[in-house]
This record gives structure tokens, sequence and C-alpha cells, in this order.
């Protein structure tokens, strides 16, 4: 059961990576079209 909830915290990780790369992203675009 241990490892199911590890594997759970490491999604939530990947989930909240993904976020921030989304929003790195996003604004990398915004900067580019200021350009």
């Amino acid at each position: 059961m241990k490892s199911a909830n590890d594997d759970g915290d490491d999604d939530v990780n990947l989930c909240s990576f993904l976020t921030l790369l989304l929003k790195f992203i996003d604004e990398h675009k915004k900067l580019e079209g200021n350009v």
C-alpha cells in the first residue's frame, strides 16, 4: 500500500511540474508576442 501512496505523490509532483511548465511556456509566448 505504501508504494501505491508513493506513486500517487509522484503523480501529484508530475502534475505540478507540468502546470508550472505550461505557465512558463505561456509567459514565454507573451514575451515573444510583445517583441
